[in-house]
């Protein structure tokens, strides 16, 4: 088996970092509300905000590695 070879790119690239994220978030806000609501009319409030944390922290965890499993 070949061993991968590392290829070096340079770029003058920027992410605007806050715009990426925050996006992400907005778009876990809409999926954490809507399962909130997918088994009841009424959720009380620590059901929507318990399905938004989840959503938010699974968005995150697809952009950001913070080096843990």
């Amino acid at each position: 088996m070949k061993a991968k070879k590392r290829i070096t790119l340079k770029s003058n690239v920027r992410l605007r970092a806050y715009n990426v994220i925050a996006d992400a978030v907005e778009g876990a806000c809409d999926g954490g509300v809507a399962r909130a609501f997918k088994h009841t009319d009424k959720p009380d409030r620590s059901e929507i905000a318990a399905a938004c944390s989840q959503y938010v922290m699974v968005a995150l965890c697809e952009l950001i590695d913070f080096g843990i499993e």
